[in-house]
């Protein structure tokens, strides 16, 4: 989603993004470039850099801190990651991103469920997100969901349906060569079952290594699959998050090694995502 408002706003003023920084191995505020290495300032956020060639990103795990560097710098507009719960930053706009396979007012607080406060924050929200819906969600079916979702959010405010748009897989490195219909499967992601699903329309799933999420690879965790990859002339398939990070395997380069590309989109519904946000930010509309 981070990508998606992103390239909303390209054309709008200075664009930045501040995230954390999940899975890197350092602490503090860090500019992010496209030469930034995945242990240094994450993964997620070096991905979404490296897409993006003009946008200002910096982690820090102390947003108010990272948001005033970001902002001295030049930034107009701050898309901050995952920081609905950092509440010392004051927002123009809160977006509440909740899985469509377990939404919110499903689930429960930590530890008997994956809430971080409780259901009655969706009311701190402009707008909530169903992230990952499927393509044939019917309009009586979100209809039943909204009104779930309107049982917390704040009156008034919209709820919307994005889902993935899944690309054609794109080779790691120039010497990975042509993709096999045979595919092993590499992740390191919170949702593999998703990617799953999104690769099994690309070819034949052999065997999916499904890593923790933000997993630092090494060689020895890839050998496994290498070697049923060899023995079986199937091709590796990886993530565009994981791909970052495998990249920078310099014995990966005459592998047969590929990323999927995605990208969030919005079902339409009704009231339309890119016109709501526009009628809130007002560069957006110049």
């Amino acid at each position: 989603m981070v990508d998606y408002l992103l390239r909303s706003f390209e054309g709008s003023g200075k664009v930045s993004v501040l995230s954390r920084g999940y899975g890197r191995k350092t602490k503090g505020f860090r500019w992010v470039n496209e030469h930034s290495g995945a242990s240094e300032v994450g993964d997620e956020i070096l991905m979404i850099r490296r897409k993006h060639k003009d946008l200002l990103a910096a982690v820090d795990e102390k947003r108010n801190r990272g948001a005033k560097k970001i902002i001295e710098k030049g930034g107009e507009i701050l898309v901050l990651d995952d920081a609905y719960q950092h509440r010392y930053i004051q927002r123009d706009v809160n977006l509440l991103l909740s899985d469509f396979n377990r939404p919110f007012f499903d689930d429960f607080m930590l530890p008997a469920g994956r809430l971080r406060e409780s259901r009655k924050a969706a009311q701190r929200s402009d707008a909530v997100i169903l992230s990952n819906s499927p393509d044939d969600l019917s309009k009586p079916q979100a209809d039943i969901i909204t009104q779930k979702v309107q049982k917390y959010s704040k009156k008034g405010s919209p709820v919307f349906f994005s889902g993935i748009s899944v690309k054609e897989p794109l080779p790691l490195f120039e010497t990975s060569g042509s993709i096999s219909k045979d595919l092993i499967l590499v992740s390191g992601i919170a949702n593999p079952e998703n990617f799953e699903i999104s690769a099994s329309k690309h070819g034949n799933v052999i065997k999916h290594f499904s890593f923790h999420d933000h997993k630092a690879y090494s060689m020895g965790d890839l050998s496994e699959a290498f070697r049923i990859a060899d023995s079986s002339g199937a091709s590796v398939l990886t993530t565009e998050k994981d791909a970052i990070k495998l990249k920078e395997i310099q014995e990966l380069e005459d592998k047969p090694i590929f990323f999927l590309p995605i990208e969030a989109r919005f079902l339409d519904f009704g009231t339309n995502f890119d016109s709501w946000l526009k009628s809130l930010i007002p560069s957006m509309s110049n």
